[in-house]
């Protein structure tokens, strides 16, 4: 049975649901054990599908759209589902319409959800570090912005924690002196620690969205819940997981 995360923050809101998936219900096994929805990381493609297919039911049986995430700053409005096909590369989506899911995979980045409930829009974005730097969850607040959205609600779900995202000086001096203040310096050298849902958080705060919400889970540190790449890698896994958040307009 699924019992997905949910934001206390968009709960309010009847139009809205929507569900950061944990990895438990699904029917993957070993490393991908057990609600994997990566078709890309070495799990059987029966088992990604019965996944899939449990989420759907979870969301009244509406598509699931997923995205092509290549951690770029391209967005789009999606008008129509796509019978479950993975849409081309962008790393945020927008609609007004309530026949589908908006998805994310992650496994240490950080799913956003984005709503708008008086004008009846959504966004999901995918935001690891080098979107990040693009303002990736910035540039969906805008474009939802010019499709008529006014007062926007956001939360950031799970992702791996600032203690647990070691970075090198190329990633401190990618995002500037702007953002030095979420970075302190590891215990190795030439080495920090990047507190990135904080920089995530500081980027909607000057779009002036309504509200920002951050869900306290660490991917990195919660090995019973969440698939995690840098944990995997770390442990000398080749393969890994990816947990599903959607969101969707209810009617």
């Amino acid at each position: 049975m699924l019992n997905p995360l949910t934001s206390p923050l968009l709960a309010q809101f009847p139009l809205i649901k929507q569900g950061f998936f944990t990895r438990i219900g699904g029917v993957s096994q070993g490393v991908h054990a057990s609600l994997n929805l990566s078709k890309t990381k070495g799990d059987h493609e029966e088992f990604v599908q019965e996944n899939h297919n449990r989420i759907k039911e979870w969301f009244d049986k509406k598509p699931l759209i997923l995205m092509n995430q290549v951690h770029e700053d391209n967005i789009l409005f999606v008008t129509e589902a796509l019978h479950d096909k993975i849409l081309p590369k962008v790393d945020g989506l927008i609609t007004n319409s309530p026949g589908f899911v908006l998805g994310v995979l992650t496994a240490d980045c950080i799913p956003v959800f984005l709503a708008d409930p008086e004008a009846g829009l959504i966004g999901a974005v995918h935001s690891g570090w080098r979107g990040t730097v693009k303002n990736i969850a910035g540039k969906t607040v805008q474009q939802m912005k010019k499709h008529g959205a006014n007062k926007i609600y956001a939360s950031l779900g799970p992702a791996i924690g600032q203690e647990n995202f070691e970075v090198g000086v190329e990633v401190y001096e990618a995002f500037g002196l702007k953002f030095k203040d979420f970075f302190k310096a590891s215990s190795s050298p030439n080495r920090y620690l990047c507190d990135l849902k904080g920089i995530i958080v500081s980027q909607l705060t000057q779009k002036e969205v309504q509200a920002i919400e951050v869900l306290p889970y660490d991917t990195y540190a919660s090995p019973e819940l969440f698939f995690s790449c840098r944990r995997s890698t770390h442990q000398g896994e080749s393969q890994f997981g990816c947990q599903f958040s959607g969101i969707t307009i209810s009617v």
